[in-house]
């Protein structure tokens, strides 16, 4: 049985002319310096509901430029069919209806994940499960369709949407370099789809989310396990934000009662929570 791991997003700016590793020798305790190229861990930023730009660039591929300026590896944005919406307001194409088609047709998509980050944390949600909101709203509960339970009909066209997703990135970037993991947004908020915290989880809703939860990692195990590749990676994670309500086991959370149950590769915790100590 695999470990999950945690994943710590933070969200901030660094500005660096330079990256280097400091090694100390065991022999002579002597401290040198070494220029790397890549790194496993990044103070960074994302680009998930841009409100202004500054060029002719779309928004998208704007922000993501900026991001690799100041030093950042990671690209962390969504995939989902709010696409030409609010969060990047990229111009609607009839044609893309899954998110495989997403990286393929999409111009600005396509031009941010050809880019030289090597880490890609993305919003995936399948075009497959999203009901179109009325124009100038957003209703999250429009891309999740687990809420009072989860039918079989969505479980399996998730299933197939992230398998077909998962597998043309690993055969597109094979041999890249490139580490995808694919996650969603705070959990616990989809969970508690009325954010009310304090009131009970209704069962049927749990039920429905440990369900997709498992939908969303056995398509990415799957693919790794059917595609041929090397050289590029591929995790699931799931994403909490309500952590400290489940330490006494008073309330229910995603940590206390999905996680568990699912496995992931990782576990994201967005932290805004510990700002209220």
């Amino acid at each position: 049985m695999k470990t999950s791991q945690v994943i710590y997003l933070i969200t901030g700016i660094i500005i660096t002319t330079g990256i280097f590793f400091y090694v100390a020798s065991a022999k002579n305790n002597n401290v040198y310096e070494v220029n790397i190229n890549e790194f496993n861990y990044i103070i960074g930023t994302q680009t998930v509901g841009s409100k202004y730009k500054f060029s002719d660039e779309t928004m998208l591929v704007e922000t993501a430029r900026q991001i690799r300026s100041m030093g950042s590896n990671l690209l962390k944005f969504s995939m989902t069919p709010r696409y030409c919406g609010e969060n990047y307001g990229l111009p609607k194409n009839n044609e893309i209806t899954t998110l495989t088609k997403l990286a393929q047709l999409e111009p600005s998509v396509k031009t941010v994940l050809d880019m030289d980050f090597k880490y890609y944390h993305i919003w995936a949600y399948g075009f497959s499960q999203y009901t179109p909101e009325p124009e100038g709203e957003k209703i999250d509960t429009n891309q999740i369709k687990f809420i009072n339970g989860y039918s079989d009909r969505y479980a399996n066209a998730l299933y197939k949407e992230l398998y077909d997703f998962a597998s043309y990135l690993l055969t597109t970037y094979n041999n890249s370099g490139k580490v995808f993991y694919l996650g969603h947004w705070e959990g616990d908020w989809h969970l508690r789809w009325n954010h009310n915290i304090k009131a009970p989880v209704d069962p049927k809703t749990l039920e429905g989310m440990i369900k997709w939860e498992k939908v969303r990692q056995k398509a990415i195990d799957d693919a790794r396990q059917d595609v041929k590749y090397e050289n590029v990676e591929m995790y699931n994670y799931i994403e909490v934000n309500q952590v400290m309500i489940g330490l006494d086991k008073s309330q229910k959370c995603v940590t206390n009662e999905i996680v568990d149950k699912v496995n992931p590769d990782y576990v994201s915790y967005s932290a805004y929570e510990l700002l209220d100590g």
